[in-house]
């Protein structure tokens, strides 16, 4: 039996650092793997061994359909139905999907999403198919990361540093975050907080985001004595990503909705107290005993130009400005504590949050499903 696996290996963002995640961990395990590199990407900028073994994998023998399982990883319009068993793997951030979804879903013999909350929103909105929970790994370069190299040695900046990692759109709730940090620290505190995104989206580019962030800083009116926000932009390789999250304290990211929320797997995978919105994904993982959830109220999303798949009768989160202040202020006061949470939720991560567990799942679902070992 033949797992043949289509994705965009060699897209930089999330989505393509899960796709190698899953493939290269069942290779590893000894599944019959063909992939199907989806969109060009940049195989130059991944890592030379891992572009190797993906275009080893693509040029492998196709078996005949009969003896093959199809493993679509994408948004649903671009699913496809081949082999005598299709799967369409993905992920989304409101309580519900487009009506479409539902339609190109049930177009498929099986469904695949990475967290409960995606389980609810699939199989809430009349997708009769199986909807299989196929959770996210961490990268080794964050479980097993080397020397700790600080990026901000030399470099005259606040000893306290939090971080934020995330692509410029409404969704993340940048806005909550600056509003919220502005409001709650001054220089005093020695605190700052670093911006790590990303321009994933032709007509985002940087001179549009450091204006909307003077829009935004105009709108609080800071005084003249508030704590620095730096803003990091441009790609980076996963191995300086992780060096990035070692060189700061507390990662936060209050954000309306996450599938699941890889920069919180990846942060908590170090032992990094982590605040988040306490919906979403992530509230797989993240508890009150293990991290902090910050409050929120659910509204209805409204109209996003980057994607026509959000709708107003769907819902996602709106995250408490005070409760985040509250929450920053608490870790930065309570350094102690706020590590003894982000102990426990490493030790979560690192138990149930690797690829070999999620490729275990993908063979197990799998063999479930369609009543063929693929092992």
């Amino acid at each position: 039996m033949q797992v043949v696996w289509k994705a965009g290996f060699f897209d930089i963002t999330g989505y393509g650092t899960v796709a190698r995640g899953y493939v290269l961990s069942l290779d590893l395990m000894g599944v019959n793997l063909r992939l199907i590199p989806d969109r060009k990407g940049s195989p130059g900028k991944i890592p030379a061994e891992t572009v190797d073994r993906i275009r080893r994998l693509a040029e492998r023998s196709a078996d005949c359909p009969s003896r093959t399982v199809f493993v679509s990883q994408s948004i649903p319009d671009h699913f496809e139905r081949k082999g005598f068993f299709s799967m369409g793997v993905t992920a989304w951030e409101t309580d519900r999907v487009h009506h479409l979804w539902k339609d190109w879903s049930n177009d498929m013999d099986a469904i695949g999403v990475p967290s409960r909350m995606n389980v609810e929103a699939f199989a809430g909105a009349g997708i009769v198919k199986p909807v299989e929970l196929l959770r996210y790994g961490v990268d080794h370069y964050f479980l097993n990361p080397g020397k700790h190299q600080d990026v901000f040695a030399g470099k005259k900046i606040p000893p306290f540093k939090f971080l934020s990692v995330f692509d410029w759109i409404y969704r993340k709730g940048y806005d909550v975050l600056i509003q919220a940090f502005k409001e709650e620290f001054t220089r005093k505190d020695e605190v700052c907080l670093v911006i790590k995104t990303g321009f994933g989206r032709p007509r985002v580019t940087r001179k549009k985001i450091l204006g909307e962030m003077r829009r935004l800083k105009e709108l609080l009116n800071p005084c003249e004595d508030s704590a620095p926000i730096y803003l990091l932009t441009g790609e980076m390789p996963r191995e300086d990503l992780s060096k990035l999250y070692r060189s700061c304290h507390c990662f936060v990211l209050p954000s309306r909705g996450e599938g699941v929320g890889l920069p919180l797997l990846e942060a908590g995978s170090i032992g990094m107290p982590v605040i988040a919105t306490g919906w979403g994904g992530q509230a797989d993982f993240l508890h009150l005993d293990n991290g902090f959830p910050v409050e929120y109220r659910m509204v209805p999303v409204p109209v996003q130009s980057h994607c026509p798949y959000y709708t107003p009768d769907q819902m996602w989160a709106e995250p408490s400005v005070l409760d985040l202040r509250k929450k920053m202020r608490w870790v930065l006061e309570n350094n102690n504590s706020s590590l003894e949470r982000g102990r426990k939720l490493q030790s979560l991560i690192r138990s149930q949050y690797t690829w070999e567990k999620a490729a275990l799942e993908v063979v197990e679902a799998i063999g479930r499903l369609t009543g063929c070992a693929i092992l």
